[in-house]
């Protein structure tokens, strides 16, 4: 049995990483690892937590995320993924992928403005502190973000997830690489 492919599925939050990969893993036959399910279920019940708190969560959920991705022989791994360009401290690493087997990067691309709307509407648990954020500035953080692209990892399959993309044009896509 070939290894293998490992699906990076990249873009900016609200971009629709998430939805699509929900898609994308039954009709692959292929497990999901999205790191926002990992966080999610890290939090403890109801309440706020504070940034530092978030933040070790976080970077434990990234942990787990690369330990679950090492032991499959495949996965959609979903999540925002730390960029060189940025903090140090936001997203989840990327060194590791490029160790694993027949990388495509699906990269979700949709205008910062669509994004934001999701990113603001999305009923998320309050530990992410998505009720402190600013409109305004959650959309000149995405406008930011959308301009650094695709990260660059493996071959390149590009989706338009402004409004829903049509599936089996992203897996004859992926299939073609």
């Amino acid at each position: 049995m070939t290894e293998g492919p490992f699906i990076i599925v990249s873009g900016v939050p609200g971009s629709g990483k998430s939805a699509l990969s929900r898609h994308l893993g039954p009709m692959l036959d292929i497990v999901v690892v999205d790191k926002d399910d990992i966080l999610e279920a890290s939090f403890p019940k109801g309440g706020q937590l504070e940034p530092a708190q978030r933040t070790l969560l976080s970077r434990k959920a990234d942990v787990v995320m690369r330990k679950r991705a090492e032991y499959l022989d495949r996965a959609i791994l979903v999540s925002f993924w730390r960029r060189p360009e940025l903090s140090t401290t936001s997203g989840t690493p990327t060194e590791w992928l490029e160790r694993l087997p027949r990388l495509i990067e699906v990269n979700c691309a949709c205008s910062p403005e669509a994004a934001t709307n999701r990113y603001l509407a999305r009923n998320r648990h309050p530990g992410h502190g998505d009720v402190d954020k600013d409109p305004g500035e959650v959309l000149a953080q995405l406008q930011e973000l959308a301009r650094l692209g695709p990260l660059g990892i493996g071959a390149l399959v590009e989706v338009s997830t402004e409004t829903e993309p049509m599936i089996t044009d992203v897996l004859r896509a992926i299939q073609s690489v």
